[in-house]
């Protein structure tokens, strides 16, 4: 699908605090283990998120309309005792050069606020479909992530979830394209930078059970409702060890206090 398609559905925003139970439910139902009720536990203002991908992202043919990304954050807040507001900018099959990312950006930045988190879920395979120079997609996460950490952002850098390409025609491509945006990442050497390797999780996890992977996918290209649940458990899960709760909220209060020097130190041993 191009780039333009479901362009509209950039306008679905979702600048509220979205409710877990459609994602616990779904997820118990899947067998995947459940995120347990929503409490009151929380900071008084809710991190604001901002989401810019593709159309995993975006929760394409997850039947919750979550998808596997805010999933994952409301299962690591429901532990973290951390609410987000999310502002979802996924865009079905966007590539990383994707004209309306690259005109809204820095405004959907300027709209987040300081001490907000930016996630960045590039579902790579519509890069790799169009074959979009591997120099072009390094180029254009290195400067989406720049303009995050120089607006006082948190970055989490989210790898792709698992889709029958993956284990198929294009698991070779897909490997490097993730190993090169994780590289991305860790170049910037910044202790606001945060990386969940969801794909190299879900197809290990795959593997390991011996599971039908067809049965987690829509197609050849998008994770099903089920797939989305996996993905979003195990981004979770990964979030838990990979986003310190309480470093992170020390970040984002500094960061939204203006102190963007103390939030970029590293942490102490």
């Amino acid at each position: 699908m191009g780039n333009e398609m479901e362009v509209n559905r950039v306008a679905r925003a979702q600048c509220m605090v979205v409710s877990l139970l459609a994602a616990m439910l779904s997820t118990a139902c899947l067998g995947f283990g459940s995120p347990g009720a929503r409490g009151s536990v929380g900071p008084p203002v809710p991190v604001s998120v901002l989401i810019v991908g593709g159309s995993a992202a975006v929760g394409w043919v997850d039947t919750t309309g979550l998808g596997y990304v805010e999933r994952g954050l409301l299962f690591y807040g429901e532990r973290a005792h951390m609410n987000f507001a999310f502002t979802n900018r996924a865009i079905p099959g966007a590539r990383i050069v994707n004209r309306v990312v690259a005109d809204n950006y820095g405004t959907w930045l300027r709209s987040l606020g300081p001490g907000g988190i930016v996630v960045l879920a590039w579902g790579l395979l519509n890069d790799l479909r169009r074959k979009t120079p591997l120099s072009v997609v390094r180029e254009r996460l290195k400067g989406q992530i720049h303009l995050a950490l120089r607006h006082a952002d948190v970055v989490v850098l989210v790898t792709p979830p698992a889709t029958r390409a993956s284990f198929e025609q294009e698991a070779a491509a897909e490997r490097r394209l993730v190993r090169a945006e994780i590289g991305v990442a860790r170049s910037f050497h910044s202790p606001r930078v945060y990386v969940a390797n969801v794909f190299r999780r879900e197809t290990a996890y795959v593997k390991s059970r011996h599971l039908s992977y067809q049965s987690l996918m829509d197609g050849v290209w998008d994770p099903n409702t089920r797939g989305h649940a996996l993905a979003g458990q195990l981004l979770g899960t990964d979030l838990e060890g990979v986003l310190p709760a309480d470093r992170v909220t020390r970040q984002i209060a500094r960061l939204r206090d203006g102190d963007t020097a103390r939030s970029s130190r590293p942490a102490q041993a």
